[in-house]
């Protein structure tokens, strides 16, 4: 019986507490300064220069590479038993070049890219290459030699 008397006098002062709410806003200023950009002449040439994705692509990608590239992919085809016929230079330039607009250009699924819907079609991407020989590159996609593996776990990343 103590105890819920107790209880009963503890709630009472809670709900005899006067509870005033007060509007104290603070105005505060931004103290983040503006963000001036430089004119930066190296970057201004380049944006003159860059005319298409695929031109960014030979940025990073030498001849050399592609070559590699296309030489181990059409290996792996040839491994897993798919046709290579559409692993060439050309459509590797091409392949990556759809790869990096596919970066900027989110859809949910890589197949849409070539839909006809107005609100995912892409011209660059379906003018430029078959969606069936894009997703043929995609499977047979190598860069290394499955059967030179060493006892290096990392082995592909090295080369």
């Amino acid at each position: 019986m103590d105890d819920e008397l107790l209880i009963c006098k503890v709630y009472e002062q809670h709900r005899k507490r006067n509870i005033s709410w007060h509007n104290n806003w603070i105005h505060a200023k931004p103290t983040v300064p503006g963000y001036v950009q430089k004119q930066n002449d190296d970057l201004m040439k380049l944006k003159e220069e860059i005319k298409n994705p695929e031109y960014c692509i030979r940025l990073f990608w030498t001849d050399k590479w592609v070559d590699e590239v296309c030489e181990q992919s059409k290996l792996y085809a040839a491994q897993i038993s798919l046709s290579s016929d559409n692993v060439t230079k050309e459509n590797l330039i091409l392949f990556m070049t759809i790869l990096v607009i596919s970066g900027y250009n989110r859809l949910p699924t890589r197949r849409l890219y070539w839909c006809e819907s107005p609100d995912v079609f892409n011209l660059f991407i379906s003018e430029s290459m078959r969606r069936d020989m894009f997703e043929e590159i995609m499977r047979c996609l190598h860069f290394a030699h499955n059967m030179k593996i060493r006892e290096d776990k990392f082995y592909k990343v090295r080369i």
